[in-house]
């Protein structure tokens, strides 16, 4: 029975371990999109020149 309650805390234990991996994730897409509307500038910048 021992053995069988810490298998069940493992996975509650892994359980939530995805849900701050998810949080990174959603950061992530926003961190690269920064960088593609400053290049987006930079490209109206070399037209107007």
């Amino acid at each position: 029975m021992k053995q069988l309650s810490s298998e069940t805390s493992s996975s509650a234990r892994a359980s939530q371990i995805p849900a701050p991996i998810s949080t990174g994730t959603t950061v992530s897409p926003v961190i690269k999109y920064s960088p593609l509307a400053s290049f987006s500038w930079d490209q109206d910048n070399d037209k107007v020149k």
